[in-house]
């Protein structure tokens, strides 16, 4: 092309600026929109030549689809439990009213156990659920139920929220906590600083540290229930660290002591707490029957999968020292 017929700058193309500012054409929902119908499109070809199914059906099969929350509850409850991790075990929960009511404690205790079992570096959730049930099985905290079970698991920062000793008033978020801390004292996620200051010492010898009914840290520190403003439960201990000192003052012998100490638990139970005396016992009993069951369950498979390791190993190295002998 000579020059004459070659066009000026001014008139040559050029590619329109990317603009970052501008919205972009296609959100993240219309894209998985996209590849939900592709999926669904194409699973139903297959369906087609595997049925042999005329254009009719074929059409008919495309257009069928079922939203996950109009499966029957038993089946939620079934996809429910083959969830590993507590954190997409919370998004699950809470992303409808239908799976929020189907939660049962059973589906977040085994979730705990199993995450990240056959790492034994990483069973963080597992020693989380183990300290909650180590004062469930003492009959010493407000039984929790399966969605505080699950917040519990996945909080990251001080569940006292305002009074908070930890708290930033400039942005208000209660003190941090973090998901590698494994600490749930008295069956509360609470901050290291709000241990320090909501909780007393008693002495090594006092009579209340290996009893069912009382709630200890750190084998001294005791604290008092906590009054949850956000849903109005009463979580923690089930008696004031008060009524432990004052038993200790009122009565000399530990027999008397101990007398005490169960009144109040079962005082406490009967007017603190959701369940009648019989029917907490109940309660704790099928949460650590639960726990035990799941403990057992996920150390056996732990350890059937350590052995398959070990004998596809030892096949490998016997069939290269047979492999070197042979050349020998």
């Amino acid at each position: 092309m000579t020059d004459e017929k070659r066009p000026g700058r001014l008139l040559r193309k050029r590619k329109e600026r990317i603009s970052y500012s501008e919205k972009d054409e296609y959100d993240l929902e219309d894209l998985l929109e996209e590849h939900e119908q592709h999926g669904i499109e194409t699973r139903a070809e297959q369906e087609a030549k595997r049925f042999k199914l005329n254009p009719e059906e074929l059409e008919a099969l495309k257009s069928y689809t079922i939203p996950l929350t109009d499966l029957p509850p038993l089946c939620l409850e079934h996809v429910m439990s083959f969830i590993e991790d507590p954190k997409d075990l919370y998004s699950v929960t809470f992303s409808s009213k239908s799976m929020f009511e189907l939660l049962s404690p059973e589906v977040v205790i085994r979730c705990a156990v199993f995450h990240n079992c056959s790492n034994k570096n990483k069973v963080v959730n597992r020693k989380k659920m183990s300290q909650i049930m180590h004062h469930v099985a003492n009959r010493a905290i407000h039984i929790p139920s399966a969605h505080r079970l699950l917040r519990l698991v996945n909080a990251r920062r001080c569940e006292r929220g305002s009074d908070c000793w930890n708290r930033n008033l400039n942005s208000g978020l209660s003190g941090w906590i973090g998901s590698a801390n494994v600490n749930r004292p008295f069956g509360m996620a609470i901050c290291d600083k709000c241990i320090k200051q909501t909780t007393i010492k008693v002495d090594y010898s006092n009579f209340a540290r290996h009893e069912k009914g009382c709630a200890t840290h750190s084998g001294n520190l005791l604290s008092d229930p906590y009054h949850d403003k956000v849903t109005g439960d009463t979580v923690g201990p089930l008696i004031h660290a008060l009524s432990i000192f004052q038993i200790d003052n009122t009565f000399s012998s530990r027999e008397d002591k101990k007398v005490a100490l169960e009144g109040m638990v079962q005082k406490a139970m009967s007017d603190k707490s959701d369940f009648c005396p019989i029917r907490y016992d109940e309660k704790c009993a099928a949460y650590q029957e639960i726990f035990e069951e799941a403990e057992k369950e996920c150390d056996d498979a732990v350890k059937a999968d350590q052995e398959r390791k070990h004998e596809e190993y030892t096949e490998r190295r016997e069939a290269k020292i047979l492999k070197r002998m042979t050349k020998i």
